[in-house]
């Protein structure tokens, strides 16, 4: 379980919208080798006021909690039959779990290209939007998109 998970869930149970919004950026944003004070304030500032959103109104895990049509067979059964260029970008500081997701993508699917953008948690394009937006237009360049 990722750091501040189960504190999380405390405050979301005890109604502290705002504690629990907090404990996710951190989970998320900051990751599991970073504190606050080494993100930057402004992106952390505006991540923190968009996430508050979704916490205070108890909508953010409702697609986590109750799929809307579940695949049957799941995905990851199938990933050798993606036949189209596919861009997996992971943070460098995002949770081990989400590391290991990007790997078995990868390692899955025959088109897939892998880009770890260091200095990131869970949000590369939102935490560093120009080198993510370079490796984008390469990637769509060489895929002849």
């Amino acid at each position: 379980m990722p750091r501040y998970m189960q504190e999380m869930f405390n405050a979301l149970q005890g109604g502290d919208a705002a504690r629990a919004s907090e404990l996710q950026i951190r989970i998320w944003l900051d990751g599991e080798s970073r504190e606050p004070d080494q993100v930057d304030p402004v992106l952390r500032a505006k991540a923190l006021a968009m996430n508050l959103i979704p916490v205070t109104r108890k909508t953010f895990l409702l697609a986590d909690m109750q799929p809307v049509c579940p695949l049957d067979p799941c995905a990851l059964t199938r990933l050798n039959k993606v036949c189209c260029p596919v861009f997996i970008v992971v943070g460098a500081l995002d949770q081990p779990e989400v590391l290991r997701a990007a790997d078995i993508l990868a390692s899955g699917t025959a088109n897939a290209r892998k880009v770890i953008m260091d200095q990131s948690g869970h949000v590369p394009s939102y935490e560093q939007a120009d080198v993510f937006n370079v490796q984008l237009l390469t990637f769509l360049s060489e895929a002849g998109a």
